[in-house]
């Protein structure tokens, strides 16, 4: 998973607007976040509004 994702989440929590802005190095950053997504590295919880996956939020609980 891209570092910037886990850094800009506070308490786990990303916006779309934060992912979008870390993933723009992406030719498709769209698909990246499907990718993402599939994986479980980021989940859902509305639109718009995502949580790190269990294996990448624990490091962000560390870092709090």
């Amino acid at each position: 998973m891209d570092s910037c994702l886990i850094q800009n989440a506070i308490a786990g929590v990303i916006d779309y607007g934060q992912v979008m802005s870390c993933l723009s190095q992406y030719k498709a950053p769209h698909r990246k976040v499907t990718q993402l997504l599939a994986r479980g590295d980021l989940i859902r919880v509305k639109k718009g509004l995502y949580v790190l996956g269990e294996k990448h939020y624990s490091a962000v609980r560390i870092h709090c």
